[in-house]
C-alpha cells in the first residue's frame, strides 16, 4: 500500500543521508499513516539511527496509544543507544510477560546494566529469564559473551552447553561453542 511506498522512500533517503528528501516522505507518510505507522516510521529511524527522531515519534505513539509495548520496547532501545540506561530499563520493564516482545525486552535489560558494567546484575537478569524462557538462544549467547570478557572460557563453553541441552542442534548455541 501507499504507506509501504512511503517508508520504502524515507528509508533509501535515510540510507543515502539525504535528509530534505527524506523529511519531505516523511511528512507525506504521517499524512497517510495510522496509529501504527508511527511505530514502523519510529522503527526506520532506528535502524539509521536516527535516536531523537524515533523517540519522537514514539511519545507521540504514547499520546494516543500507552500500551503499545512493541513502542516501549523501541523506546528502550532508543534512550539505551543515547545512553540512558536507566530510563530505557523501566521502558523495557513495562512490556508484560504475556507479551510477545517480553523476552527481546528483558534480554535488552542485561544489555543495558551491562553497557553500565553492571554484568553480575545482567547475568542475573539473564538467568532469571532463562528459567522461564529456556530457548532464548540470544541470552545464552549474551551470557557466555560475559564469561568470555573474564577469561573464563570453561564456563563460557558451559553455558552453550546449557543451551544445547535444549535445543540440541541450534546454529548459533553450536557456532558460539566452537568458537570458545
Amino acid at each position: 500500500d501507499a504507506t509501504d511506498v512511503l517508508l520504502s522512500l524515507i528509508d533509501l533517503h535515510l540510507k543515502a543521508g539525504d535528509e530534505t528528501l527524506a523529511d519531505f516522505y516523511v511528512d507525506k507518510f504521517k499524512d497517510a499513516a495510522d496509529r501504527g505507522g508511527r511505530l514502523r516510521l519510529a522503527g526506520t529511524f532506528l535502524r539509521h539511527r536516527r535516536v531523537d527522531r524515533a523517540i519522537a515519534e514514539l511519545r507521540v505513539l504514547f499520546e494516543d496509544n500507552p500500551y503499545s509495548y512493541r513502542g516501549r520496547l523501541f523506546l528502550g532501545i532508543a534512550l539505551d543507544e543515547k545512553g540512558e540506561h536507566a530510563q530505557a530499563r523501566r521502558e523495557f520493564e513495562k512490556v508484560p510477560d504475556k507479551h510477545e516482545d517480553y523476552v527481546d525486552a528483558r534480554v535488552h535489560v542485561a544489555i543495558s546494566l551491562s553497557k553500565e558494567r553492571k554484568v553480575a546484575e545482567a547475568e542475573a537478569a539473564l538467568k532469571k529469564l532463562l528459567a522461564t524462557h529456556p530457548k532464548t538462544v540470544s541470552a545464552y549467547e549474551l551470557l557466555a559473551s560475559f564469561r568470555e570478557q573474564r577469561n573464563e572460557l570453561r564456563e563460557a563453553e558451559n553455558v552453550f552447553k546449557s543451551g544445547l541441552a535444549i535445543m540440541p542442534v541450534e546454529p548459533r548455541l553450536l557456532y558460539g561453542l566452537g568458537v570458545v
